[in-house]
C-alpha cells in the first residue's frame, strides 16, 4: 500500500517572520559599524588635511621674510596664496615661491574648502599667529579624542 506524503512547499508565515527578525537584529548590528567607520575615515581625511595645511603655512612663512599669508592673501582669495607661486610680498602674480599644495584642501565634515576668519566655514584662520583650525559639528568635537584628533585644531560650528 503506497502512503500518501503530503508535499511541503514554501515558509509558514512563522518561519518567515523569524527570518525577517534575525535579518532586523543583524542589520542593527552592523549599521553603526559602518557608521562609525565612515566617522573614522573623515577624521584620518581631516587631520592628513590639517597636517599638510600647517606645514605648507610654515613654508610659507620661511618663504616670506617670516609672516604668514594676510587674511586677504588667504581667505578673500581663497587659499590662492599657497596655490599659486606668489613673489617675496606674497603677491600671486610673482613666481619665486610656491605653490605649497596644489588644490586647497577640504574638510571632510564639511565637504568644502572654504576658509574664514570665524567659525562660519570649514576653516577658521588667523593671520595675526598663522593657526588653521578645522570646523567641524558639535558631535565630532566631543568624540575628538575617539576619532584620534587633536582638540586644539578643532573649532564647532555655528
Amino acid at each position: 500500500m503506497k502512503t500518501k506524503r503530503s508535499m511541503r512547499r514554501g515558509l509558514s508565515l512563522i518561519e518567515l517572520m523569524i527570518i525577517v527578525a534575525i535579518l532586523g537584529i543583524l542589520a542593527a548590528i552592523v549599521l553603526p559599524t559602518f557608521s562609525n567607520a565612515n566617522e573614522t575615515a573623515k577624521a584620518s581625511s581631516l587631520q592628513s588635511q590639517l597636517n599638510t595645511v600647517k606645514k605648507a603655512l610654515l613654508l610659507y612663512k620661511t618663504d616670506h621674510n617670516d609672516l604668514y599669508p594676510t587674511d586677504t592673501q588667504l581667505i578673500t582669495n581663497q587659499w590662492q596664496a599657497l596655490t599659486n607661486t606668489t613673489d617675496i610680498d606674497g603677491e600671486i602674480s610673482g613666481s619665486e615661491y610656491g605653490p605649497y599644495f596644489q588644490k586647497p584642501p577640504i574638510n571632510a565634515f564639511k565637504n568644502t574648502s572654504v576658509v574664514a576668519a570665524d567659525n562660519s566655514a570649514a576653516w577658521q584662520y588667523d593671520a595675526s599667529t598663522g593657526r588653521i583650525h578645522a570646523v567641524v559639528p558639535s558631535t565630532i568635537s566631543s568624540q575628538a579624542a575617539d576619532l584620534q584628533l587633536d582638540p586644539v585644531d578643532l573649532v564647532v560650528e555655528p
